[in-house]
């Protein structure tokens, strides 16, 4: 599960911004009931954003 992955890395030694990063970037899909309905500050596709942001 998502917790117990990004837990594992971060008592592994792995910064936790890291570890949420590089599991989202694993993960794509779990973004997106979490921004459903969502837009940015100026009305652009949320999902677009975040793929942007996390380098996909």
């Amino acid at each position: 599960d998502m917790e117990g992955e990004i837990m594992d890395a971060i008592l592994k030694g792995a910064d936790a911004n890291t570890a949420a990063t590089d599991w989202l970037k694993k993960h794509p899909d779990a973004v997106a009931p979490w921004i459903a309905g969502v837009t940015t500050f100026d009305g652009g596709d949320a999902a677009a954003a975040v793929k942007t942001a996390l380098g996909s």
